[in-house]
């Protein structure tokens, strides 16, 4: 467990640092290209628009730039465009945690039944930190891998990603709200309550909260001048209102917290008696069927010997010694 490179190949970004192929180092010439691709998601564009703007740019595919130093799976291959670029590669790139400098091992493993190779849960993977140089910060990773998870994605690559996605929530049933965008040239992003539309329509939230993000946009600007000018006019009672507010929300979260305690005892109890009755109910069928069927298979028994056979049920029959005489 020295964090060695299990891989026999490197990433795109990356190149081995000698002929042992024991240790990574930065290829600066494509490392730029995958800060780019980072800060672009981090600007609100989508894979698809930043796989299109780096075949505009007619940057070479990371396949084209690892065959030519005698790397990766295709390094034999003849490629038909060596700077199309797919938004399946912008997604893989956006994922890769070895542009932290750590090292991942036992991304995949072998199954029983078919003898190959599969990708197992990220909980499984082994992963050794600090073991090469970082091309992207820990801040910046966390923040992509938060607007990848809050992103809706279209099939038909509407727009970029508008910066309220995945912040929004509805005041009624407490469900996200979800940006769309009309089809008449604009692409004005609206926000809807996910919960509306859900069949039958109306039940789950009773009006659709339609509302222009740009709207929503004015309204927290206006906010934060008004917090701002607040801060600056006094102090003294901002710290004060922010640390009650502060202490308000953590008594909430407390409270909730042992709310939901209180509710996992009583079911816990519940299932505990559930069991102790389920058990016992067992084994009383269990000594039933032991007593009862030397009378129930027509074995000849009289009532008065019956007590004496029960009362012999569980007593061990007597063992015979025989001792030898030499």
């Amino acid at each position: 467990m020295t964090g060695k490179h299990l891989t026999g190949t490197v990433i795109y970004g990356y190149l081995w640092a000698d002929e042992k192929r024991e240790r990574w180092i930065v290829d600066e010439k494509v490392a730029t290209i995958v800060r780019r691709i980072f800060a672009m998601t981090m600007d609100g564009h989508g894979p698809y628009q930043i796989a299109q703007q780096l075949t505009a740019d007619k940057v070479e595919i990371p396949a084209v730039h690892l065959a030519r130093h005698g790397e990766g799976v295709n390094k034999n291959k003849t490629f038909k465009d060596i700077y199309g670029w797919g938004s399946s590669t912008i997604v893989d790139i956006l994922k890769k945690r070895e542009y932290l400098g750590h090292t991942v091992n036992f991304k995949t493993r072998k199954h029983f039944k078919d003898k190959k190779s599969h990708y197992v849960d990220e909980s499984e993977w082994t992963i050794f930190e600090n073991t090469h140089e970082a091309i992207i910060d820990q801040a910046t990773f966390d923040n992509v891998q938060r607007i990848r998870g809050n992103v809706r994605r279209y099939p038909d690559g509407w727009g970029k990603a508008h910066p309220l996605t995945g912040l929004m929530y509805c005041a009624d049933c407490g469900d996200k709200m979800y940006v769309h965008r009309t089809n008449n040239g604009k692409c004005i992003p609206q926000y809807t309550c996910s919960q509306y539309s859900k069949v039958p329509v109306g039940t789950l939230c009773p009006t659709q909260h339609r509302i222009n993000a740009d709207v929503v946009m004015t309204l927290i600007a206006d906010t934060l001048r008004a917090i701002a000018s607040y801060s600056k006019n006094d102090r003294t009672e901002f710290i004060q209102t922010v640390k009650e507010a502060q202490i308000a929300q953590q008594s909430g979260s407390i409270a909730q917290k042992k709310k939901r305690l209180s509710e996992a005892r009583k079911q816990s109890e519940e299932l505990e008696n559930c069991c102790v009755k389920s058990m016992r109910t067992k084994f009383s069928a269990s000594c039933r069927n032991r007593v009862l069927p030397p009378l129930t298979r027509g074995t000849p028994m009289s009532r008065t010997s019956f007590p004496v056979k029960l009362r012999n049920w569980n007593r061990p029959s007597p063992v015979t010694s025989t001792s030898s005489s030499l």
